[in-house]
């Protein structure tokens, strides 16, 4: 958890319970893997129910709101293979305040946009109190709301940014949707005067504050994908060192470089990054945003200058495919291999990635269609497969099953050595290449298969064998 503003009050709540309290320099990292004991996050925490973390900032006189450096990250493990949806409402953080409130909303669609609706409701203002709201590219661009209702009985505005206002006011400024799609866009919304004390406190109502996007998507999820998400850890760091008054100065850097790698047959999604930053100073230092691998090489996706100062550098997000600087398209941005991102800073603005966090998702393909032509279906006197394979988390052998018994126990390794013979064998190990390795304790799959999986074999009917003889006939159509 970061505060937008150094030397803060902090309370840190959980479905109403209170977890933490105290004083917030510039950011503190709150961590339990105790389910009895540690800071009681995990006894508060509702599996498959809906939970409120509430965070309470006291730093009188100073707007409130959030800055996208701050988040909660929660491990699980689950059976279902895929447990992705594509998002398509993206809702405002809840936040009140006595004083204004400034909201840096980070958008992230990844896919190509085609629509955006906007809507934002705010509790306990008058019908002047002024709601803006504003796009930043290489400019900040303002949007102005298509309507905006007050209701004085209960001092609710609910102001609606309609799709054609929006792609409007864009095409002003000669951008498009293609520039808000496949990486993150700032939305900065600003409720309330500056000046004025708020007692009730101005309250954006979260759940009633939303952006609606209507995308394509990068690739059609089946109930054979399997999605993974892996933490990206592996940085290099230089130029650290913030102000000796800043708590673990050394660990603030302006100059970082994380690498993951993207293994072979896999579809990548995307990568995103959060991180606390720290900004000290009235300059506008520089800022840049590369990323490079086997396909291509040190490529700009964000630069200042020429694009705009960004204040809370606090999150970094792309596509496979996606953009540059200068919003040029840029194709393999991820690729198979090793990946680096690399974010270089000016003097007067750090970023401290040890307390921040990486991510890298992608989609493995769970089916293989039979391939080449092969004299058997599978090994006589089996109906199917009682298999040892082997993952990446650990060295002990796993089972899987593959298709109806009678069972016949094989390894993998009997399965590599007689693949050109059967259809099944060959077909197995090519969805094991799917799943990232062949499943040998020598080349591993990526992903622990769950307890009740069995692999089907789906059956191909009416279809000529090649062992008996068959009529071909050509024909070519001349025309003239």
């Amino acid at each position: 958890m970061e505060p937008a503003w150094v030397d803060s009050e902090y309370e840190v709540y959980l479905n109403g319970n209170l977890i933490w309290s105290g004083h917030v320099k510039t950011n503190y990292r709150l961590y339990d893997d105790d389910p009895n004991g540690g800071w009681d996050l995990i006894e508060n925490f509702v599996p498959g129910g809906k939970n409120v973390f509430e965070v309470r900032v006291y730093k009188s006189g100073y707007d409130g709101g959030e800055d996208g450096a701050q988040y909660i990250r929660i491990k699980y493990r689950t059976s279902v293979p895929l447990t992705l949806e594509y998002p398509r409402r993206f809702y405002f953080e809840d936040v009140s305040a006595n004083y204004n409130v400034t909201l840096w909303k980070y958008l992230f669609v990844p896919g190509s946009l085609s629509s955006l609706n906007i809507q934002v409701t705010v509790a306990n203002v008058s019908q002047d109190d002024p709601i803006t709201l504003s796009f930043l590219f290489n400019e900040s661009i303002e949007v102005p709301p298509t309507s905006c209702t007050h209701n004085s009985t209960t001092n609710i505005t609910v102001c609606v940014w309609e799709d054609n206002e929006i792609a409007n006011a864009l095409s002003t400024k000669n951008f498009t949707y293609t520039h808000l799609s496949s990486r993150y866009t700032t939305i900065v919304l600003k409720v309330g005067d500056g000046s004025k004390y708020y007692d009730p406190r101005i309250h954006v109502l979260g759940e009633q504050s939303y952006i609606d996007a209507t995308y394509l998507t990068p690739i059609l999820l089946t109930p054979y994908s399997v999605d993974i998400t892996v933490s990206i850890t592996n940085y290099t760091a230089s130029t650290c060192g913030a102000p000796e008054d800043i708590p673990d100065s050394d660990s603030w850097c302006r100059n970082v470089t994380w690498s993951f790698n993207v293994p072979n047959a896999v579809v990548p999604l995307w990568v995103k990054f959060q991180f606390p930053w720290l900004y000290i100073g009235y300059g506008q230092p520089y800022q840049e945003i590369l990323v490079d691998n086997e396909l291509i090489n040190s490529t700009s996706l964000y630069k200042h200058p020429p694009n705009p100062f960004i204040i809370a550098l606090a999150r970094v997000g792309y596509t496979r495919d996606t953009f540059d600087y200068q919003y040029a398209r840029v194709s393999n941005a991820i690729a198979n291999g090793t990946n680096n991102v690399t974010i270089s800073l000016g003097e007067g603005y750090w970023l401290q990635p040890e307390n921040g966090i990486g991510e890298f998702t992608y989609i493995i393909r769970g089916f293989a269609g039979y391939g080449d032509v092969f004299q058997y279906l599978l090994r006589s006197g089996c109906g199917g497969y009682n298999i040892t394979y082997f993952w990446q988390g650990d060295s002990d052998p796993h089972y899987v099953t593959a298709g109806d018994s009678p069972y016949c126990d094989v390894t993998m390794n009997d399965l590599l050595s007689n693949r050109s013979k059967y259809a099944v064998d060959d077909a197995i190990l090519r969805l094991f290449n799917n799943l990232g390795g062949s499943g040998t304790a020598e080349d591993p799959i990526l992903i622990q298969l769950p307890d009740n999986v069995n692999i089907v074999f789906a059956s191909m009917g009416n279809i000529p064998r090649l062992f008996e003889p068959i009529t071909v006939t050509l024909r070519v159509w001349r025309e003239g």
